[in-house]
């Protein structure tokens, strides 16, 4: 295992370990990853993290297991941010740079139009003819709905285990192409600045870049703003 500019990979024990052992496991991998390289995340449900140069990129579960968890755990969130007592992914862990693979979600088709029916009642969104017709070119997703699956998969993988206290909004949301029925998407979080707030300590604040991918397309892509509590 090499600590240069090469690729890195570790495998993690934090969904694997006895849960009365965890917290010993998880507390001395961390130790050593920063010894080699202070930028790693190791959210609950990762297996695996990969450092390339200057950047991170962390692998995720994303399987009915996390998910159950995930809604579980959120129920014991204190005001503080923390979850049943335990440290999570908090504001120092999300460093600039940090490329988190949230997985990958397929688009049901009639998950998709009972959305379409009762938020985005388009003629393109409901009717195969109307859509054919377009410049769509066929029945596709509202473009909020494909925001929600990100959603969904940033709260899984991401927020249900960590000290997140919401977002205060964000901009650039972008629909690059249209997400069909049946479309693989492969979501993705970047963080690209991070900063402690001046007016509420112990709150850090994230520019965070969340995208969608089809294949090699970019589907989705928007920037916002995260707001998380500091462990200091």
């Amino acid at each position: 295992m090499e600590a240069d500019g090469s690729r890195l990979l570790l495998g993690l024990i934090s969904t694997t370990a006895p849960q009365n052992k965890q917290p010993e496991a998880i507390k001395l991998l961390i130790e050593q990853m920063e010894a080699m390289a202070p930028r790693y995340v190791t959210p609950r449900n990762c297996w695996a993290v990969t450092r390339i140069g200057t950047s991170s990129k962390v692998s995720c579960r994303h399987d009915s297991s996390d998910v159950q968890f995930g809604k579980r755990r959120a129920t014991q969130r204190s005001s503080d941010g923390r979850i049943g007592g335990m440290a999570t992914v908090a504001f120092e862990d999300l460093a600039p740079g940090t490329v988190i693979d949230l997985g990958e979600v397929k688009v049901d088709r009639e998950e998709m139009l009972a959305f379409n029916q009762r938020f985005d009642p388009q003629p393109f969104h409901l009717d195969e003819e109307a859509a054919r017709r377009s410049v769509l070119g066929g029945l596709c997703a509202s473009g909020w709905f494909t925001a929600c699956l990100w959603m969904r998969a940033y709260v899984d993988t991401v927020l249900a285990d960590s000290t997140s206290q919401g977002s205060p909004g964000g901009r650039d949301m972008s629909w690059l192409a249209p997400v069909f029925p049946g479309d693989l998407l492969r979501m993705q979080l970047e963080v690209i600045g991070a900063r402690r707030s001046r007016s509420r300590p112990g709150l850090g604040l994230l520019e965070i870049v969340g995208s969608a991918h089809r294949g090699e397309d970019c589907v989705l892509r928007m920037t916002f703003t995260g707001m998380f509590a500091t462990r200091g």
